[in-house]
């Protein structure tokens, strides 16, 4: 069985990483677009995307074809969506409402739910409703924790585990502790899986 395509880049620091994964992904996004008319990506949250969202902000603004992205998420904390702990809240005040992207392509992770597993489930409802059969994201954005998580997949959480959700809840290990990930059979259906890793402990 062929191994899907590595790409691993190293940069001199933050600053060079957010110019060169931002220019990545707005080239990556004008390519699909030009095919298929529009680009969706799952996002995830924690310190790393921040400078990258700031970076297209910043740089891409007026440029980049927003009206035809469809923002999703990889992981979400199940916090209101003004918490400051809300990945949503993060993409949001750093990059989306700056490249004006219309409400109706922004599809964040329904918090308002009772329960984490009734939120994993709507989302996944939601989910399913736009893509169909496959979850085929043109591309799944992940950071790396410094004990190996990627979205909020922690190592041994049962969650790895699954294979017919395409979202399920999950207890972290640090708080906010109640959230909600893609699973990885959702993950890998995506056209394409970005690392984005800053810091020596990674």
């Amino acid at each position: 069985m062929s191994r899907p395509a590595q790409d691993l880049r190293v940069f001199a620091d933050v600053d060079a990483l957010a110019t060169a994964a931002a220019a990545a992904f707005v080239d990556r996004v004008r390519r699909v677009v030009w095919a298929r008319g529009r680009f969706t990506v799952a996002l995830s949250g924690g310190r790393t995307p921040e400078p990258v969202y700031r970076r297209l902000a910043a740089d891409y603004a007026e440029t980049g074809p927003w009206p035809r992205v469809h923002v999703f998420f990889a992981d979400e904390r199940c916090v209101p969506h003004d918490d400051p702990a809300s990945s949503y809240r993060l993409a949001r005040a750093t990059w989306l409402d700056t490249v004006r992207l219309p409400d109706p392509n922004r599809h964040p992770v329904p918090t308002d739910r009772a329960h984490p597993d009734e939120t994993a489930r709507a989302y996944e409802s939601a989910l399913r409703a736009f893509f169909g059969a496959t979850p085929a994201f043109d591309l799944v954005w992940l950071g790396l924790g410094a004990d190996g998580h990627v979205a909020s997949l922690f190592p041994n959480a049962p969650a790895l585990r699954v294979r017919a959700r395409w979202a399920v809840a999950v207890t972290a290990p640090v708080p906010p502790r109640d959230r909600v990930t893609l699973t990885l059979p959702a993950i890998n259906a995506a056209s394409e899986v970005w690392l984005v890793v800053t810091g020596a402990g990674k």
